[in-house]
């Protein structure tokens, strides 16, 4: 993914929750874990219920070693998995949340 490319798309008619989701992932490929997780924040302003972008904040969370902030973020992934109804995200996020919360 060519991160510039992706930036010039910012505030186009194709920004959005999808756009800031691909964003964060380039980030994450140039080992930019503070702008992947703005980049994710931004995508759930578009879409408070986007629940790719809760479990990829999740993750960066938890790999940054966050256990807190990942915590919160998987739970919020998890209600929004709820109401959108998406049966196999929701599981994933609580294998991810019982995990965390192991001992």
């Amino acid at each position: 993914m060519d991160l510039a490319a992706l930036q010039k798309l910012i505030g186009s008619e194709r920004d959005g929750a999808m756009l800031r989701l691909t964003l964060a992932r380039a980030h994450l490929q140039q080992q930019q874990a503070d702008a992947a997780i703005e980049q994710l924040q931004q995508a759930l302003a578009f879409d408070p219920d986007y629940t790719a972008a809760w479990q990829l904040l999740g993750q960066v969370h938890a790999d940054q070693g966050h256990t807190d902030a990942a915590l919160q973020a998987w739970q919020q992934g998890l209600a929004a998995s709820a109401r959108r109804g998406d049966q196999q995200t929701g599981k994933m996020l609580q294998v991810f949340i019982r995990r965390l919360q192991k001992p």
